[in-house]
């Protein structure tokens, strides 16, 4: 189910999807953070993940990103027009969103098919 709570298995397997080298979102973490420290910061970090299922509220730092412009391949660096702008969130965030995709994805694939 969608709103279960998320098993420590979800969050390890999430943790192994993330992209390393990365730029961090604002608090500065990047995904090697917690891949590092998973063991220190694994059941911690279930837990924020379980309450923001259960209150259905997300973390004010979740709402956080910095925007930054890249330039897009093979164009000329002085035309603005030529850059694209991201949004850097959060690592914790991104892990969070990663684990709610692939319970949707198991979900969606016995409605709609490829």
């Amino acid at each position: 189910m969608l709103d279960a709570n998320i098993t420590m298995m979800e969050l390890t397997e999430a943790l192994k999807r993330q992209n390393n080298g990365k730029a961090p979102g604002p608090d500065g973490l990047p995904a090697e953070f917690y891949i590092k420290f998973e063991e220190t910061l694994s059941i911690p970090l279930l837990e924020v993940m379980n309450e923001v299922l259960t209150k259905k509220e997300i973390l004010k730092t979740w709402t956080e990103a910095y925007i930054t412009l890249i330039l897009k391949d093979d164009t000329d660096q002085q035309q603005i027009k030529y850059y694209r702008p991201i949004s850097l969130l959060n690592s914790d965030y991104k892990i969070f969103g990663s684990i709610l995709a692939e319970r949707l994805k198991r979900y969606l694939n016995n409605f709609i098919h490829p």
